[in-house]
């Protein structure tokens, strides 16, 4: 990273948070996209934070930590373990059903087998089902760990106002419905809409 200053003031901002960073990397996402982002790669000592190069051209350096801090909360609070023991709870879940439902659908429309190629369609509509009530339900435990985060920022970065004014900069830039309905935030949204993370972050002291 060619800012030096911001570069401290990242690693500086990971050791507050007992998060180890070994570098800071610019990451050139430019050419293929006007998002901005942030990432932690790697694992233990060997982490390293990516910033795309359209987050340090449009944001400031407090927008950019706050943007940061997001991202060490999610390896503060090991949500990486959780997401891990709750994905895999997920497609145990999702083999189950579709142990107990694609048996019977099978020989109700006419296949002699579960193993019968041309039962793959419907092994897909089976998953498909089944996809459409376990996603909603998995997306709502994504937000609840998104606002964490945002929660566990709030309390690391010392200006609050870089968390609200890099979420509303970000809905601008990444395109993103501040506040959708309630159904579409329900079904298809893995954080929680930029409305309620500014209105939240508002209402942090």
């Amino acid at each position: 990273l060619a800012d030096k200053q911001l570069q401290q003031n990242l690693l500086d901002l990971a050791k507050k948070c007992g998060v180890h960073i070994k570098q800071v990397f610019e990451v050139q996402l430019s050419t293929d996209t006007e998002k901005a982002n942030a990432a932690v790669a790697g694992t233990g000592k060997n982490r390293r934070i990516l910033l795309a190069d359209t987050l340090l051209k449009n944001f400031s350096n407090e927008q950019i930590e706050a943007v940061f801090a997001h991202e060490l909360a999610h390896i503060a609070l090991r949500h990486w373990l959780k997401l891990t023991v709750f994905g895999t709870a997920v497609s145990l879940t999702t083999f189950y059903l579709t142990y107990l439902f694609f048996k019977p659908a099978a020989g109700f429309f006419g296949f002699s087998t579960v193993h019968d190629l041309a039962a793959f369609p419907l092994l897909l509509l089976v998953l498909t089902a089944i996809a459409l009530v376990l996603i909603p339900l998995q997306n709502i435990y994504l937000r609840y760990l998104e606002k964490q985060a945002d929660i566990f920022a709030l309390s690391r970065v010392a200006i609050k106002e870089g968390f609200i004014s890099a979420m509303k900069k970000l809905a601008d830039q990444n395109l993103s419905d501040p506040s959708p309905g309630r159904i579409v935030e329900f079904l298809f949204y893995t954080h929680p809409p930029i409305a309620k993370r500014i209105r939240y972050a508002g209402a942090y002291s």
